[in-house]
Protein backbone atom coordinates (compact mmCIF):
# COMPACT_ATOMS: atom_id res chain seq x y z
CA UNK A 1 0.00 0.00 0.00
CA UNK A 2 1.22 3.39 -0.89
CA UNK A 3 1.46 6.08 1.75
CA UNK A 4 0.59 9.66 0.94
CA UNK A 5 3.61 11.87 0.81
CA UNK A 6 4.15 14.25 3.67
CA UNK A 7 4.39 17.14 1.23
CA UNK A 8 0.79 16.75 -0.01
CA UNK A 9 -0.63 16.35 3.50
CA UNK A 10 1.00 19.52 4.69
CA UNK A 11 -0.22 21.46 1.66
CA UNK A 12 -3.83 20.43 2.31
CA UNK A 13 -3.55 21.31 5.99
CA UNK A 14 -2.05 24.70 5.23
CA UNK A 15 -4.67 25.44 2.62
CA UNK A 16 -7.72 24.31 4.71
CA UNK A 17 -6.60 23.97 8.34
CA UNK A 18 -10.20 24.09 9.65
CA UNK A 19 -11.54 21.37 7.34
CA UNK A 20 -11.87 17.90 8.72
CA UNK A 21 -12.82 14.75 6.94
CA UNK A 22 -16.60 14.58 6.47
CA UNK A 23 -18.44 11.63 8.02
CA UNK A 24 -21.92 10.36 7.22
CA UNK A 25 -23.38 12.12 10.26
CA UNK A 26 -22.02 15.58 9.53
CA UNK A 27 -24.46 18.02 7.94
CA UNK A 28 -23.62 20.52 5.27
CA UNK A 29 -24.15 24.20 5.95
CA UNK A 30 -27.25 24.21 3.73
CA UNK A 31 -28.73 21.28 5.64
CA UNK A 32 -28.03 22.97 8.96
CA UNK A 33 -29.70 26.20 7.78
CA UNK A 34 -32.75 24.28 6.52
CA UNK A 35 -33.10 22.43 9.81
CA UNK A 36 -32.76 25.67 11.76
CA UNK A 37 -35.49 27.33 9.66
CA UNK A 38 -37.84 24.33 10.05
CA UNK A 39 -37.19 24.26 13.80
CA UNK A 40 -37.83 28.01 14.11
CA UNK A 41 -41.07 27.81 12.11
CA UNK A 42 -42.23 24.88 14.24
CA UNK A 43 -41.54 26.71 17.50
CA UNK A 44 -43.23 29.83 16.19
CA UNK A 45 -46.34 27.85 15.25
CA UNK A 46 -46.44 26.12 18.62
CA UNK A 47 -45.88 29.35 20.56
CA UNK A 48 -48.05 31.75 18.55
CA UNK A 49 -50.37 29.30 16.79
CA UNK A 50 -53.15 29.65 19.33
CA UNK A 51 -53.35 33.39 18.69
CA UNK A 52 -54.00 32.97 14.97
CA UNK A 53 -56.19 29.86 14.96
CA UNK A 54 -59.94 30.30 14.93
CA UNK A 55 -61.95 29.09 17.93
CA UNK A 56 -63.26 26.14 15.91
CA UNK A 57 -59.73 24.87 15.34
CA UNK A 58 -58.68 25.59 18.91
CA UNK A 59 -61.56 23.42 20.12
CA UNK A 60 -59.91 20.42 18.46
CA UNK A 61 -56.87 20.95 20.67
CA UNK A 62 -58.48 22.21 23.87
CA UNK A 63 -61.89 20.96 24.98
CA UNK A 64 -62.15 23.70 27.62
CA UNK A 65 -62.30 26.40 24.95
CA UNK A 66 -65.98 25.82 24.18
CA UNK A 67 -66.94 26.56 27.77
CA UNK A 68 -65.24 29.95 27.66
CA UNK A 69 -67.70 32.77 28.17
CA UNK A 70 -67.13 34.40 24.76
CA UNK A 71 -67.33 31.24 22.65
CA UNK A 72 -71.01 31.71 21.82
CA UNK A 73 -69.96 34.81 19.85
CA UNK A 74 -69.04 32.36 17.05
CA UNK A 75 -72.80 32.06 16.55
CA UNK A 76 -73.01 35.71 15.44
CA UNK A 77 -73.67 36.77 11.84
CA UNK A 78 -75.40 33.50 10.96
CA UNK A 79 -78.95 32.92 9.83
CA UNK A 80 -81.48 32.58 12.64
CA UNK A 81 -81.72 28.81 12.21
CA UNK A 82 -77.93 28.34 12.08
CA UNK A 83 -77.59 30.56 15.15
CA UNK A 84 -80.13 28.43 17.03
CA UNK A 85 -78.22 25.23 16.23
CA UNK A 86 -74.90 26.89 17.02
CA UNK A 87 -76.14 28.03 20.44
CA UNK A 88 -77.57 24.59 21.23
CA UNK A 89 -74.30 22.92 20.17
CA UNK A 90 -72.38 25.36 22.37
CA UNK A 91 -74.60 24.81 25.42
CA UNK A 92 -74.46 21.03 24.95
CA UNK A 93 -70.70 21.15 25.66
CA UNK A 94 -71.41 21.93 29.32
CA UNK A 95 -75.08 20.89 29.70
CA UNK A 96 -75.72 19.31 33.08
CA UNK A 97 -79.36 19.11 34.17
CA UNK A 98 -79.89 19.89 37.85
CA UNK A 99 -83.51 19.97 39.00
CA UNK A 100 -83.18 23.13 41.07
CA UNK A 101 -86.74 24.44 41.29
CA UNK A 102 -86.09 26.65 44.32
CA UNK A 103 -84.91 29.82 42.59
CA UNK A 104 -85.97 31.08 39.16
CA UNK A 105 -83.45 33.96 39.22
CA UNK A 106 -80.84 33.79 36.44
CA UNK A 107 -77.58 32.49 37.88
CA UNK A 108 -75.19 33.41 35.07
CA UNK A 109 -73.12 31.46 32.58
CA UNK A 110 -70.18 30.73 34.90
CA UNK A 111 -72.48 29.26 37.54
CA UNK A 112 -74.34 27.10 34.99
CA UNK A 113 -71.08 25.82 33.47
CA UNK A 114 -69.77 24.79 36.91
CA UNK A 115 -72.99 23.58 38.58
CA UNK A 116 -75.53 22.87 35.86
CA UNK A 117 -79.11 24.10 35.98
CA UNK A 118 -82.74 23.30 35.29
CA UNK A 119 -84.82 24.12 32.20
CA UNK A 120 -85.42 27.61 33.53
CA UNK A 121 -81.69 28.32 33.81
CA UNK A 122 -80.96 27.12 30.28
CA UNK A 123 -83.97 28.97 28.81
CA UNK A 124 -82.80 32.20 30.45
CA UNK A 125 -79.28 31.54 29.16
CA UNK A 126 -80.62 31.19 25.59
CA UNK A 127 -82.55 34.42 26.06
CA UNK A 128 -79.39 36.27 27.13
CA UNK A 129 -77.41 34.83 24.21
CA UNK A 130 -80.16 35.75 21.74
CA UNK A 131 -80.35 39.32 23.05
CA UNK A 132 -76.60 39.80 22.92
CA UNK A 133 -76.49 38.49 19.33
CA UNK A 134 -79.13 41.02 18.22
CA UNK A 135 -82.26 38.86 18.11
CA UNK A 136 -85.58 39.41 19.86
CA UNK A 137 -85.60 36.86 22.67
CA UNK A 138 -88.12 35.68 25.22
CA UNK A 139 -87.94 33.23 28.07
CA UNK A 140 -91.29 31.43 28.45
CA UNK A 141 -92.54 29.20 31.27
CA UNK A 142 -95.28 26.75 30.29
CA UNK A 143 -97.43 25.40 33.13
CA UNK A 144 -98.09 21.72 32.51
CA UNK A 145 -100.17 21.18 35.66
CA UNK A 146 -100.24 22.49 39.23
CA UNK A 147 -97.00 20.77 40.16
CA UNK A 148 -94.97 20.90 36.96
CA UNK A 149 -93.84 23.52 34.46
CA UNK A 150 -91.25 23.72 31.72
CA UNK A 151 -89.23 26.67 30.40
CA UNK A 152 -88.10 27.36 26.84
CA UNK A 153 -86.66 30.31 24.98
CA UNK A 154 -87.80 31.80 21.69
CA UNK A 155 -85.50 33.90 19.53
CA UNK A 156 -86.82 35.75 16.50
CA UNK A 157 -85.88 38.11 13.71
CA UNK A 158 -88.20 39.56 11.05
CA UNK A 159 -90.72 36.81 10.19
CA UNK A 160 -88.68 33.90 11.58
CA UNK A 161 -88.55 32.40 15.04
CA UNK A 162 -86.83 29.44 16.70
CA UNK A 163 -87.73 27.60 19.88
CA UNK A 164 -84.71 26.66 21.93
CA UNK A 165 -85.09 23.87 24.46
CA UNK A 166 -82.10 21.86 25.60
CA UNK A 167 -84.15 18.63 25.52
CA UNK A 168 -84.86 18.79 21.74
CA UNK A 169 -83.35 20.08 18.51
CA UNK A 170 -84.14 23.75 17.78
CA UNK A 171 -87.50 24.16 16.06
CA UNK A 172 -87.46 27.00 13.54
CA UNK A 173 -90.28 28.51 11.48
CA UNK A 174 -90.31 31.14 8.73
CA UNK A 175 -93.75 32.75 8.45
CA UNK A 176 -93.06 34.11 4.95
Amino acid sequence: MRRPSKKNSKKENKKFPYRKKRTKRDLTLKEEICLFIIFTIGLTFIFFGGVFLSDDIKFLYDSKTKSDVGYYRNCANLSLEKTAYCLRDYVSTFYNYDNDTEDEKFKGLDYIIKNGGDCSDYAQLYEKFGDSLGFHSRYVVIGMNDDFSHAISIISKNSEYCILDQTIEPYCVDLD
